[in-house]
């Protein structure tokens, strides 16, 4: 491939990933040649298709930066106008709103995009703070799991939110449907995390979790509903002005510095497995939910555990076959009829 690809390695660094214990770069791709011809634009003329923007594949995408001042910078650094807008579009909708007026976005975007631009990061939730009119706020929302996350970034977070709410006890509180989906346990944890522990602050700190949340507007609920049912009632919260803010934590509640949205960057700390009871079985259906939100956040080539559950008289039945990682439970173990998930020797 390197030698016959369309495409050869470029100079920016897309993501880093986890591999048998090595950490290495993603790297972006820029078109080789040949004959003094770019070989994707030999193929697009031969199919007749519209080919690919070379421009952005080496570049900070706004669509996946991080909501931070990091970000912004990657951004802003590029003076182009309308990726701007596509970041501060992303800041809207991370707030459960949504923009209602594009040319007004436009003119706002512009205004960080000329070449001798003083406009900071501060000065996004300036403007949005004072309610401009291109802007459509929402009644009610809720904290939910990022659809385009991973589901290792969806499983940490939630192994992450589990450990710092006090008020709240995951092994004992989530309802058993929410077992069944990573997403739907993604949002019944989320959601009530920022119902007891939210900034009203900054709804950027209170729901984000290094990306793996945002906001959602009574609409996006309705959506999603419509699609699935949710696995338990979602707590909602009473939008506040006063959320659309900065604070100390830049958006990043986990604590996971720059992990960037979409992309699931976290390296394996220590794998976990699962050690059974007698008869290998998980009785309570809400440590289930919690270790199957920790099994989603592992790579493939973390270690095995088998989970295991059985109906009352009925016969036991593999429930899932995954990886789990102390990245997302810390140095925590869990008791399950006797058994325990310890650290892999």
């Amino acid at each position: 491939e390197m030698d016959f690809g369309m495409f050869g390695l470029g100079d920016f660094s897309l993501s880093s990933f986890d591999y048998f214990g090595g950490e290495f770069q993603s790297w972006c791709l820029h078109p080789r040649t040949r004959d003094g011809k770019l070989l994707p634009d030999v193929v697009s003329a031969a199919y007749g298709g519209d080919g690919v923007d070379y421009s952005s594949l080496c570049v900070p995408d706004p669509a996946k930066v991080t909501l931070s001042p990091s970000g912004f910078e990657q951004i802003a650094a590029q003076r182009n106008a309308s990726r701007m807008a596509a970041f501060l579009t992303r800041v809207v909708e991370h707030f459960g709103a949504s923009i209602s007026d594009e040319e007004s976005l436009k003119t706002f975007s512009g205004q960080f995009a000329s070449p001798d631009s003083q406009r900071s990061y501060s000065d996004i939730f300036a403007e949005l703070s004072g309610s401009p009119a291109w802007v459509r706020w929402p009644s009610k929302v809720s904290c939910l799991a990022d659809r385009l996350s991973s589901a290792g970034e969806i499983g940490a977070a939630i192994g992450w939110a589990c450990q710092n709410m006090p008020e709240f006890n995951c092994s004992s509180d989530i309802p058993a449907a929410c077992a069944e989906d990573i997403w739907a346990l993604g949002d019944y944890v989320f959601s009530t995390y920022y119902s007891l522990q939210g900034d009203a602050a900054s709804a950027l700190e209170g729901c984000y979790f290094g990306g793996a949340a945002s906001l959602a507007g009574p609409a996006r609920l309705e959506e999603l509903a419509a699609r699935s049912a949710p696995c338990g009632t979602l707590s909602t919260t009473t939008f506040q002005l006063s959320s659309v803010g900065l604070s100390a934590g830049d958006g990043n509640s986990t604590g996971s510095g720059d992990g960037g949205r979409r992309l699931a960057t976290g390296r394996l700390a220590e794998d976990v497995v699962m050690v059974g009871g007698a008869d290998g079985e998980v009785e309570d259906a809400a440590y289930l939910a919690t270790f199957m939100a920790l099994a989603a956040a592992l790579s493939s080539c973390a270690a095995m555990a088998t989970l295991r559950r059985s109906k009352s008289g009925g016969p036991t039945k593999a429930a899932s076959t995954a990886t789990a990682s102390a990245a997302a439970v810390g140095s925590s173990t869990f008791e399950v009829d006797g058994g325990v998930a310890a650290p892999a020797a």
